[in-house]
């Protein structure tokens, strides 16, 4: 089932509140919770909602050591959030993640609790459509895993799930999970054994722990928890080992993530930059940035004490010459400050603002920003010395690098979402894909291969775009346990998800492509799979300037990408299937001497088959009105049709015989 935006709380709250007084013990909430396998109860007096116990009040209170008859008045959540019951599911999830809560209480137009929904009513109403821009799991799933050994106690177990603030704990040997703690799992065990927090993880665990293959589709995996009513899941390696755990908090905060990005990113971006700007001009007005002075008769160079700790150095090994402070900046834009330090500004600006990197101590690349200006001069007007500010804008080179990569994405995927309803044509469509992907995606070469089925199993290019035409010529790519098949693309066809050449340099894979791909140029590749009702039919192959630009946003945009051609496929391959019928329905009334009509009241207009106006003997796109129709009719018929067609036509009742002229009426 997939919620609509006129979906509310009503629709999916669960009606049958269970309560407890505030007097009663944690015990007695155990006890009902874990016969009754809810994951809340309301705290109640007097028909008024109090409080809240949840399983994360089970957690708390047990890692605390707190007795188990101390009354739920001591430990309840409250005040109680509540929402009303006609609110939509989209401001109810903000409402959630506003508060950082898990249950949220409903509330009747008397202000009376008439029901309670939780993060599971969520997903489950929300359907797996809400999470299908979550491509892969990778991407998806925990890595920072709560764990440990069977031997260890429950008391562990809480004070670990405590430390990594997560509401379920993996129990593992040998790098293989053998169980799983929840929360779910605590009022079961409070209400069943006296001292829980003794007992071994063997005993206490729920087995067998469900899990699921790293390949797997993201859809798969929620389909998976859906049908198994699971919060949690396991990510296998191949070999067995854990890599991860799908929770559905993570999932929801994927969701929140996604769904605000737009908004809030731009917004941050936008304060972000001002504030940057902000710090660097009083830096600049209070010289409390790094600095450095440059002697052009001794070539002497001299940085302060504030740019050295920027850098990462000390005053030993401090530069002091040009050469040894160039040996720090990037290879590709010391000319940036060649021009600087020589003077080349003249008398033409009163300073000179320029952005380059160097390298810190630990070996990686700052952004800086160097304003810089001549503040001696000889009699003949030489530059005798610069000084300049530096100050660190990484972070805002990191800005507007983001902004950047949104406004690329946002502008490929609105050009691919036109093409998509732009062409009839499978063939042009696919050319066009492969144009924005080069013109707008910024990748130099885009090709599209279609997946064959013959013994030798080719990969056959049907469009491309970019340096492709002299590659794609000589190009023998297979999706077969071959070395021609061991490629990006035949990975792709096999596994069913993205293949990855980060170095065409130094990948063994590639050795096949590796010489052609270099001398044009290109430094890694992607190939990701496409499909047509599920079934693989087809591969996209990117190819880069730059070694390892794939990052996890490049690829989520790709998998986008990837899924928004899978839907243009189809899509054509709907209409052109819907032709063929077409066209054979209208041979099939041709042969059997069948014809059909269309008859619009609003319009008076009756629209027929070729083999209808054939048969009336009608030209081929002759069109009618109700009087030219009784014209055709037999005078003795006129009559009893038009009592027909007024009292019977759109009743579904048989239809009656009638005579008509074989031959046009004379008009």
């Amino acid at each position: 089932m997939s919620a609509t935006t006129t979906t509310t709380l009503r629709d999916i709250m669960t009606r049958n509140v269970r309560a407890l007084p505030p007097h009663a013990t944690l015990r007695d909430a155990a006890h009902m919770m874990a016969a009754e396998h809810i994951s809340s109860l309301l705290v109640m007096a007097d028909g008024k909602a109090l409080g809240i116990i949840t399983e994360s009040s089970f957690l708390r209170t047990l890692h605390e050591n707190v007795p188990d008859d101390i009354p739920l008045e001591a430990i309840m959540s409250h005040p109680l959030i509540t929402a009303p019951a006609d609110l939509d599911l989209a401001s109810a999830r903000d409402l959630v993640e506003q508060h950082g809560i898990r249950h949220l209480a409903i509330s009747d137009s008397s202000g009376e609790v008439c029901g309670i929904v939780s993060d599971t009513d969520f997903r489950m109403h929300l359907g797996t459509d809400a999470f299908r821009h979550l491509r892969t799991l990778e991407t998806l799933m925990d890595r920072n895993i709560p764990s440990l050994p069977p031997e260890a106690t429950f008391g562990d177990a809480l004070a670990s799930m405590v430390e990594h603030g997560a509401d379920y704990l993996i129990v593992a040997a040998s790098g293989a999970p053998v169980g799983i703690i929840t929360e779910r799992d605590i009022p079961r065990l409070v209400s069943t054994c006296p001292a829980p927090n003794t007992m071994l993880m063997r005993e206490a665990m729920s087995s067998p722990v469900h899990s699921v293959q790293v390949d797997a589709t993201v859809t798969h995996a929620l389909e998976m928890m859906g049908r198994l009513r699971l919060r949690h899941m396991v990510v296998l390696a191949p070999d067995g080992r854990i890599l991860g755990v799908i929770s559905q908090r993570r999932l929801f905060e994927q969701l929140a993530f996604e769904r605000l990005e737009s908004v809030v990113i731009q917004a941050n971006q936008e304060r972000e930059k001002l504030r940057l700007e902000t710090h660097l001009r009083l830096a600049l007005d209070g010289a409390a940035a790094g600095s450095w002075e440059y002697s052009h008769q001794s070539s002497s160079l001299i940085a302060s004490d504030g740019l050295l700790s920027m850098l990462g150095h000390t005053r030993a090994n401090a530069p002091r010459t040009k050469s040894e402070w160039m040996a720090w900046i990037h290879p590709e834009d010391r000319h940036l400050l060649d021009s600087t330090v020589n003077g080349e500004n003249g008398l033409k600006t009163p300073f000179r603002v320029t952005e380059y990197r160097i390298r810190h101590k630990e070996g990686h690349w700052l952004w800086v920003e160097d304003r810089s200006c001549i503040v001696e001069r000889a009699a003949d007007d030489t530059p005798l010395v610069t000084t300049g500010v530096v100050n660190d804008i990484t972070e805002r080179q990191t800005t507007r690098k983001q902004i950047a990569r949104q406004n690329r994405a946002l502008r490929l995927m609105s050009g691919v979402s036109q093409a998509l309803v732009r062409y009839n044509d499978e063939e042009q469509m696919l050319a066009e894909l492969c144009t924005l992907a080069v013109e707008l995606g910024g990748y130099p070469m885009a090709w599209i291969g279609e997946v064959t089925h013959d013994d030798e199993k080719r990969i056959l290019p049907i469009a491309s775009s970019g340096l492709s035409e002299a590659y794609l010529s000589t190009l023998i790519v297979t999706w077969d346990d071959a070395p021609s098949g061991h490629g990006p693309s035949g990975r792709a066809v096999r596994s069913g998800i993205p293949a990855i050449v980060r170095n065409v340099n130094d990948d063994p894979s590639f050795e096949p492509w590796r010489t052609a791909v270099q001398e044009l140029g290109f430094r890694a590749t992607i190939a990701l799979p496409l499909r047509v009702d599920g079934r693989i039919t087809g591969v996209l192959n990117l190819y880069s300037a730059t070694v390892d630009p794939f990052d996890d946003e490049e690829i989520t945009l790709l998998c986008n990408l990837a899924a928004e051609l899978d839907l243009g496929l189809s899509m054509q391959r709907s209409r052109q299937t819907l032709a063929q019928n077409e066209a054979m329905l209208l041979e099939a009334q041709r042969l059997a001497r069948l014809g059909h009509f269309t008859f619009e009241t609003g319009s008076d207009c009756l629209t027929g088959s070729p083999t209808h106006n054939e048969i009336f003997g009608l030209a081929p796109d002759e069109q009618l009105n109700t009087e030219g129709w009784r014209q055709l009719i037999h005078p003795e018929d006129r009559a009893r049709m038009s009592d027909y067609s007024r009292d019977h036509v759109f009743s579904g009742r048989p239809a009656v015989r009638q005579r008509v002229s074989p031959d046009p009426p004379q008009r």
